[in-house]
């Protein structure tokens, strides 16, 4: 309780010293999730349902690298520092057939995801980029 109650007390503090900015605003992204005293923030971006590529995630990823790296490095200097953990959460779909000819669609959802997040201060474009689509290329293979 007291190291709760601590805690608590050092984030008002600090708080008081550095107060945040607000958020901004990302065309394409959403922000899903935020917690830890707003300190914490995840963002989100998903494939539009009229996307031109329809499911081709590849196409998707590389499309949109630089609204990442934008978003990355904007945070970056607003905060100083920005800690990043990719993760793509992919749904296969799969169409089964039985004797009879009657379809039934069978839709499995999967997480790919880096075990070590990437903490990004000071980095160039190109170093965001670059960690961006290491991790593209890892899970890519895997799929």
């Amino acid at each position: 309780m007291a190291a709760a109650n601590y805690t608590n007390d050092v984030l008002r503090e600090e708080e008081n010293r550095n107060p945040r900015q607000p958020l901004l605003e990302y065309e394409d992204f959403k922000l899903v999730k935020t917690g830890f005293h707003g300190w914490f923030y995840v963002w989100r971006m998903g494939v539009p349902e009229n996307y031109e590529n329809g499911d081709d995630l590849l196409t998707f990823a590389n499309e949109n690298k630089f609204k990442f790296v934008n978003l990355v490095k904007n945070k970056m200097e607003q905060l100083g520092s920005v800690k990043v953990l990719f993760a793509a959460k992919v749904k296969f779909e799969k169409v089964n057939v039985d004797e009879d000819g009657n379809e039934e669609a069978v839709v499995m959802e999967h997480y790919f995801k880096d075990n070590d997040a990437r903490v990004f201060q000071n980095a160039s474009e190109e170093e965001i980029k670059e960690e961006y689509e290491n991790f593209v290329d890892r899970e890519n293979g895997k799929i």
